[in-house]
This record gives structure tokens, C-alpha cells and sequence, in this order.
């Protein structure tokens, strides 16, 4: 869906073909990250450092989860597949944006963990530091295009250059509560006013389907 929109991301590469795989996994540029379809707090991302590391990676999820679920019969996993990206270097933390509806946001920064690369679940949250505008407006306009109700964007940087590296429906309400307050955005993505002070999401969902639904001006 990201490339498909044009929408900045780094190199990204996903697959349910073990060749195909294989293929890619000769002429990467290491390192890679490595993930999996599931998992919080990036309990499921791996940094890759070589070729070889990647096969068995591949191997492990096409082969030996195959063999597994013959063995025992089981349906643990039912299809195998590849899921890396570009290894974006340089940032010592993330941005996690918040949009909902199109018409609010939010946002905090994340410090990477000690001696890592992954800022998620690190638990070091950075809720002074500004947003950028140009970044709430650009999730925006992604949530707006696509109907979301409720988006979660992560953000990496490359020089001046801001990439989505995932999007999620699922995050932690008490840390966008613990934020200083939510921006309101106009049709067009720009930020028309801040409001100041401590809020759910759950109040904001409420209010932009109140909003929405034309029950209020």
C-alpha cells in the first residue's frame, strides 16, 4: 500500500515465496531489519547483519515451520514469508504521530534502548520535544486518503528527509495522555489550534465522529 501511494518509506521488502526470498536475500544492502507480521513493543525485529544470517532466517520461517506443523499436525503457522527493510542509520530514537480522524494529532519522541537500534518499547519518552508540522500534515493527509479512523505513524529520518517506517491501528493510550495536549488540523492537514492539557484518544475518537456524523458544528 505504501509504494503503491508513493508514500515515503524506506526500502521494504515482503514476500510468500521462499525463491523469491532467497533471491532478495542475495542482494540486500546489510544490514536489514527484519521483522515479523506481529509483536509489540519490537519484540518481533531483528537487525540482520549478513547474507547468510538472512537465509536461515528465510529457512527457518519457510522450512522448519513447514516441517513443524506436519509433524505435530498443527496449523501454527500456516504461511511462510519474508519481511525486511532498509536499515535506516543515524537516528537515535523515533517519532510515534497519532492522527485521528483526520482532524486531530499528537505525538511523542522515543529514545532507542541502550546499546540498540529500536526506540519502541524502550519505555524512553520524550513528550517536550516539537513535532514537526510538515510530519502531522503528511500523516494526515495518508489517514485522510485512506479512511482511517484511528492511525499510528513511526517516523524515521535522513537528513531532511522523513520516512513512515510502520503504521498501526494498535498503541497505548496512556502515553498520548501524558503528552502536554492534541492539535487540531484543518482540511488540509495544517495545524489550526493546540489545545493544552491531558487527554484520552477515546475522547477525541467520540468527539471527531460526533464532529463527522454533522450532530454538531
Amino acid at each position: 500500500m505504501l509504494k503503491y501511494q508513493n508514500i515515503n518509506t524506506p526500502n521494504t521488502f515482503a514476500s510468500f515465496d521462499y525463491n523469491d526470498s532467497i533471491g532478495m536475500a542475495k542482494k540486500a544492502n546489510y544490514p536489514v531489519v527484519y521483522k515479523k507480521s506481529n509483536g509489540a513493543a519490537s519484540s518481533a525485529v531483528r537487525m540482520v547483519k549478513s547474507k547468510k544470517q538472512l537465509i536461515r532466517k528465510i529457512n527457518q520461517k519457510f522450512v522448519w515451520v513447514k516441517a513443524v506443523n506436519k509433524l505435530f499436525k498443527s496449523n501454527f503457522d500456516s504461511f511462510g514469508y519474508t519481511y525486511f527493510q532498509e536499515f535506516v542509520k543515524e537516528n537515535p530514537g523515533d517519532l510515534r504521530v497519532i492522527i485521528i480522524g483526520h482532524r486531530y494529532a499528537s505525538g511523542f519522541w522515543r529514545q532507542n534502548r541502550k546499546n540498540d537500534f529500536r526506540a519502541s518499547g524502550s519505555g524512553r519518552l520524550d513528550y517536550g520535544r516539537e513535532i514537526p508540522p510538515d510530519v502531522i500534515k503528511y500523516c494526515a493527509d495518508i489517514s485522510r486518503k485512506n479512511k482511517f479512523d484511528s492511525m499510528g505513524y513511526d517516523i524515521l529520518f535522513r537528513g531532511d528527509e522523513f520516512l513512515v517506517v510502520e503504521m498501526s491501528y494498535g498503541y497505548v493510550d496512556r502515553f498520548l495522555y501524558n503528552t502536554s495536549g492534541y492539535y487540531s488540523l484543518d482540511d488540509s492537514g495544517e495545524i489550526e489550534s493546540f489545545t493544552e492539557g491531558h487527554f484520552w484518544p477515546q475522547e477525541l475518537w467520540v468527539k471527531w465522529i460526533i464532529e463527522d456524523s454533522g450532530l454538531i458544528d
